[in-house]
């Protein structure tokens, strides 16, 4: 077991490797931001209307209150408005129990919410890969309100599951920008990425963060 865990890990740890290499060297050549080069960055409040009845493990999921936040809202090619693109969305969220996730364009279905879906207006976006938690893998997901409100609605679901809203994030106005997100090792507490999907990422965050320097 422990040689097919290793086989596992190094396999992940090659591919994330090569996969830095042809987004941020060959697609992006070396650029600050090979992916989702333009933005806006936005404050925002995180928040939950009541403590989970079921809970998650994760105390911005579960508990009852308001978190501050600052988000970045982009299109992963940067390609003209009316261009269907891939959008995403950054949460920073602030305090002892916040983190960083990262939300991209999916679907909502059992099979939708793992694929990447080019866009042109604003629509539903997911973490696309489950996360640990203390419970169990968990997804998060962003969901408009309506067409043209500045609130998303926020859900979490078990892989294949369905989705249980827990609360909201809405923008609050124009925001100054912060340093690089970090979705793989600093999510909010009780979620870390699992180790296969961490060494397939890790690679590519490290490298952009270092081409902004």
């Amino acid at each position: 077991m422990t040689n097919l865990v290793e086989i596992r890990d190094g396999g992940a740890e090659l591919g994330g490797r090569l996969l830095s290499v042809v987004i941020n060297r060959i697609y992006g050549r070396g650029g600050a931001r090979p992916l989702h080069p333009k933005g806006e960055v936005l404050r925002a409040t995180w928040s939950v209307a009541e403590d989970a009845a079921e809970p998650v493990g994760v105390p911005v999921c579960d508990q009852q209150g308001t978190w501050t936040c600052v988000v970045r809202h982009s299109r992963a090619i940067g390609l003209s408005d009316g261009m269907p693109d891939i959008e995403g969305v950054a949460v920073r969220i602030e305090g002892p129990s916040g983190g960083d996730l990262l939300f991209a364009a999916t679907g909502s279905g059992r099979i939708s919410r793992h694929l990447l879906l080019p866009r042109v207006s604003v629509g539903t976006c997911s973490t696309l890969v489950p996360m640990a938690t203390s419970t169990g893998p968990v997804m998060l997901r962003l969901r408009p309100s309506d067409a043209g409100s500045a609130t998303w609605a926020l859900s979490w679901s078990r892989p294949g599951g369905q989705w249980r809203t827990f609360g909201g994030l809405t923008i609050d106005g124009d925001a100054t920008r912060v340093g690089p997100y970090n979705p793989v090792d600093g999510p909010p507490r009780g979620l870390t990425q699992y180790r296969t999907v961490a060494l397939l990422r890790r690679p590519s965050y490290v490298q952009a963060a270092r081409q902004r320097i």
